[in-house]
Protein backbone atom coordinates (compact mmCIF):
# COMPACT_ATOMS: atom_id res chain seq x y z
CA UNK A 1 0.00 0.00 0.00
CA UNK A 2 1.53 3.36 -1.04
CA UNK A 3 2.47 5.81 1.70
CA UNK A 4 1.57 9.48 1.46
CA UNK A 5 4.60 10.50 3.52
CA UNK A 6 7.69 8.31 3.54
CA UNK A 7 9.44 7.37 6.78
CA UNK A 8 12.69 8.33 5.07
CA UNK A 9 11.65 11.98 5.21
CA UNK A 10 12.83 13.73 8.41
CA UNK A 11 10.14 14.02 11.08
CA UNK A 12 10.09 17.81 10.90
CA UNK A 13 9.30 17.67 7.21
CA UNK A 14 6.65 15.02 7.79
CA UNK A 15 4.96 17.30 10.30
CA UNK A 16 5.08 20.24 7.92
CA UNK A 17 3.56 18.05 5.23
CA UNK A 18 0.78 17.02 7.60
CA UNK A 19 0.20 20.66 8.48
CA UNK A 20 0.01 21.51 4.78
CA UNK A 21 -2.60 18.80 4.32
CA UNK A 22 -4.55 20.23 7.24
CA UNK A 23 -4.34 23.72 5.73
CA UNK A 24 -5.62 22.44 2.43
CA UNK A 25 -8.52 20.77 4.16
CA UNK A 26 -9.47 23.90 6.08
CA UNK A 27 -9.13 26.44 3.27
CA UNK A 28 -12.36 28.45 3.12
CA UNK A 29 -12.07 28.96 -0.65
CA UNK A 30 -13.26 25.41 -1.17
CA UNK A 31 -17.02 25.32 -1.72
CA UNK A 32 -19.11 24.15 1.21
CA UNK A 33 -21.04 20.99 0.37
CA UNK A 34 -23.49 20.01 3.06
CA UNK A 35 -25.68 17.80 0.93
CA UNK A 36 -24.16 14.65 -0.55
CA UNK A 37 -27.25 13.93 -2.64
CA UNK A 38 -27.68 17.37 -4.15
CA UNK A 39 -30.35 18.40 -1.65
CA UNK A 40 -32.48 15.29 -2.17
CA UNK A 41 -33.82 13.53 0.90
CA UNK A 42 -32.36 10.02 1.41
CA UNK A 43 -35.00 7.50 0.43
CA UNK A 44 -33.48 4.22 1.62
CA UNK A 45 -31.52 2.87 4.57
CA UNK A 46 -28.34 2.83 2.50
CA UNK A 47 -28.86 6.40 1.26
CA UNK A 48 -29.39 7.56 4.84
CA UNK A 49 -26.30 5.76 6.12
CA UNK A 50 -24.10 7.03 3.28
CA UNK A 51 -25.33 10.58 3.69
CA UNK A 52 -24.73 10.44 7.44
CA UNK A 53 -21.21 9.08 7.00
CA UNK A 54 -20.20 11.68 4.42
CA UNK A 55 -21.98 14.83 5.65
CA UNK A 56 -19.53 15.59 8.51
CA UNK A 57 -16.63 15.21 6.06
CA UNK A 58 -17.81 17.28 3.09
CA UNK A 59 -18.95 20.05 5.40
CA UNK A 60 -15.55 21.65 6.06
CA UNK A 61 -16.76 23.58 9.10
CA UNK A 62 -17.98 20.35 10.70
CA UNK A 63 -14.87 18.44 9.66
CA UNK A 64 -12.56 21.08 11.13
CA UNK A 65 -14.41 21.03 14.43
CA UNK A 66 -14.35 17.23 14.71
CA UNK A 67 -10.59 17.11 14.09
CA UNK A 68 -10.01 19.96 16.53
CA UNK A 69 -12.19 18.30 19.17
CA UNK A 70 -10.27 15.05 18.73
CA UNK A 71 -6.91 16.75 19.16
CA UNK A 72 -8.14 18.63 22.24
CA UNK A 73 -9.35 15.33 23.68
CA UNK A 74 -5.93 13.86 22.96
CA UNK A 75 -4.20 16.79 24.65
CA UNK A 76 -6.50 16.29 27.66
CA UNK A 77 -5.80 12.53 27.67
CA UNK A 78 -9.47 11.59 27.25
CA UNK A 79 -9.67 10.94 23.52
CA UNK A 80 -12.15 8.08 23.89
CA UNK A 81 -14.50 9.65 26.44
CA UNK A 82 -14.70 13.35 25.57
CA UNK A 83 -15.96 12.88 21.96
CA UNK A 84 -19.00 11.08 23.37
CA UNK A 85 -20.25 14.48 24.54
CA UNK A 86 -20.04 15.75 20.97
CA UNK A 87 -21.96 12.74 19.66
CA UNK A 88 -24.67 13.10 22.31
CA UNK A 89 -24.97 16.81 21.57
CA UNK A 90 -25.19 16.32 17.81
CA UNK A 91 -27.91 13.69 18.19
CA UNK A 92 -29.84 16.00 20.52
CA UNK A 93 -29.39 18.92 18.12
CA UNK A 94 -30.64 16.86 15.21
CA UNK A 95 -33.63 15.89 17.31
CA UNK A 96 -34.41 19.55 18.02
CA UNK A 97 -34.34 20.34 14.31
CA UNK A 98 -36.52 17.36 13.45
CA UNK A 99 -39.00 18.50 16.11
CA UNK A 100 -39.32 21.83 14.32
CA UNK A 101 -37.33 24.06 16.67
CA UNK A 102 -35.85 27.04 14.84
CA UNK A 103 -32.32 28.07 15.83
CA UNK A 104 -31.55 30.96 13.52
CA UNK A 105 -27.98 31.46 14.71
CA UNK A 106 -26.90 27.81 14.38
CA UNK A 107 -24.48 28.46 11.49
CA UNK A 108 -22.74 31.23 13.42
CA UNK A 109 -22.55 28.97 16.49
CA UNK A 110 -20.95 26.24 14.37
CA UNK A 111 -18.35 28.70 13.08
CA UNK A 112 -17.65 29.94 16.62
CA UNK A 113 -17.14 26.34 17.76
CA UNK A 114 -14.51 25.85 15.05
CA UNK A 115 -12.60 28.93 16.21
CA UNK A 116 -12.95 27.84 19.84
CA UNK A 117 -11.65 24.33 19.14
CA UNK A 118 -8.76 25.82 17.20
CA UNK A 119 -7.83 28.09 20.11
CA UNK A 120 -7.77 25.09 22.47
CA UNK A 121 -5.53 23.15 20.08
CA UNK A 122 -3.25 26.17 19.73
CA UNK A 123 -2.91 26.60 23.50
CA UNK A 124 -2.30 22.87 24.11
CA UNK A 125 -3.72 23.22 27.62
CA UNK A 126 -5.47 20.13 29.00
CA UNK A 127 -9.12 20.57 29.89
CA UNK A 128 -10.90 18.65 32.63
CA UNK A 129 -13.05 15.84 31.22
CA UNK A 130 -16.31 17.18 32.71
CA UNK A 131 -15.84 20.66 31.24
CA UNK A 132 -14.74 19.21 27.92
CA UNK A 133 -17.78 16.94 27.65
CA UNK A 134 -20.07 19.87 28.44
CA UNK A 135 -18.38 22.10 25.87
CA UNK A 136 -18.48 19.36 23.23
CA UNK A 137 -22.15 18.67 24.00
CA UNK A 138 -23.12 22.33 23.56
CA UNK A 139 -21.12 22.64 20.33
CA UNK A 140 -22.52 19.33 19.15
CA UNK A 141 -26.07 20.67 19.54
CA UNK A 142 -25.49 23.23 16.82
CA UNK A 143 -23.59 20.87 14.54
CA UNK A 144 -26.33 18.26 14.90
CA UNK A 145 -28.99 20.87 14.21
CA UNK A 146 -27.19 21.76 10.98
CA UNK A 147 -26.73 18.11 10.03
CA UNK A 148 -30.47 17.45 10.32
CA UNK A 149 -31.29 19.97 7.60
CA UNK A 150 -30.47 17.34 4.98
CA UNK A 151 -32.71 14.67 6.53
CA UNK A 152 -35.87 16.65 7.40
CA UNK A 153 -38.85 14.92 5.84
CA UNK A 154 -37.20 11.51 5.45
CA UNK A 155 -38.89 8.26 6.38
CA UNK A 156 -38.01 6.59 9.69
CA UNK A 157 -35.51 4.01 8.33
CA UNK A 158 -33.22 6.37 6.35
CA UNK A 159 -33.52 8.86 9.20
CA UNK A 160 -32.24 6.34 11.74
CA UNK A 161 -29.39 5.15 9.50
CA UNK A 162 -28.43 8.78 8.85
CA UNK A 163 -28.17 9.45 12.58
CA UNK A 164 -26.18 6.25 13.01
CA UNK A 165 -23.83 7.23 10.20
CA UNK A 166 -23.02 10.75 11.34
CA UNK A 167 -22.66 9.63 14.95
CA UNK A 168 -20.21 6.88 14.03
CA UNK A 169 -18.06 8.92 11.64
CA UNK A 170 -17.74 11.83 14.07
CA UNK A 171 -16.53 9.55 16.83
CA UNK A 172 -14.15 7.69 14.53
CA UNK A 173 -12.55 10.89 13.20
CA UNK A 174 -12.26 12.49 16.64
CA UNK A 175 -10.77 9.36 18.23
CA UNK A 176 -8.33 8.92 15.35
CA UNK A 177 -7.25 12.58 15.53
CA UNK A 178 -6.62 12.28 19.26
CA UNK A 179 -4.67 9.06 18.77
CA UNK A 180 -2.49 10.57 16.03
CA UNK A 181 -1.70 13.54 18.26
CA UNK A 182 -0.82 11.29 21.21
CA UNK A 183 1.36 9.14 18.96
CA UNK A 184 3.23 12.19 17.67
CA UNK A 185 3.77 13.49 21.22
CA UNK A 186 5.21 10.13 22.20
CA UNK A 187 7.66 10.14 19.29
CA UNK A 188 8.42 13.82 18.57
CA UNK A 189 6.97 16.14 21.21
CA UNK A 190 8.65 19.21 19.73
CA UNK A 191 7.09 18.54 16.34
CA UNK A 192 3.74 17.85 18.02
CA UNK A 193 3.87 21.33 19.57
CA UNK A 194 4.59 22.88 16.18
CA UNK A 195 1.80 20.98 14.51
CA UNK A 196 -0.65 21.97 17.26
CA UNK A 197 0.28 25.63 16.82
CA UNK A 198 -0.10 25.48 13.04
CA UNK A 199 -3.29 23.43 12.90
CA UNK A 200 -4.87 25.25 15.85
CA UNK A 201 -4.06 28.62 14.31
CA UNK A 202 -5.53 27.56 10.97
CA UNK A 203 -8.72 26.33 12.62
CA UNK A 204 -9.10 29.54 14.60
CA UNK A 205 -8.59 31.71 11.52
CA UNK A 206 -10.97 29.53 9.53
CA UNK A 207 -13.67 29.82 12.19
CA UNK A 208 -13.24 33.58 12.52
CA UNK A 209 -13.45 34.04 8.76
CA UNK A 210 -16.65 32.00 8.72
CA UNK A 211 -18.15 34.10 11.51
CA UNK A 212 -17.32 37.33 9.69
CA UNK A 213 -18.75 36.03 6.41
CA UNK A 214 -21.97 34.91 8.08
CA UNK A 215 -22.43 38.12 10.06
CA UNK A 216 -21.70 40.42 7.13
CA UNK A 217 -23.46 38.21 4.56
CA UNK A 218 -20.44 38.29 2.25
Amino acid sequence: MPKLISRDVPCSRRCLALAALAAAGLTPTVAFAHHLMGGKIPASAFDGLLSGLVHPIIGLDHFAFIIGAGIVAGISECRLMAPLGMIAGSLAGAGLHLCGLDIGFSEIAVAVSVAFAGSLVFSRRPVDLVYLVIAFFVAGLFHGYAYAESIVGAETTPLLTYLLGFGFIQYAIAAASGYMYEWLVGHEEKQARKLAKISGGLMSIFGIVLVVRLVTGS
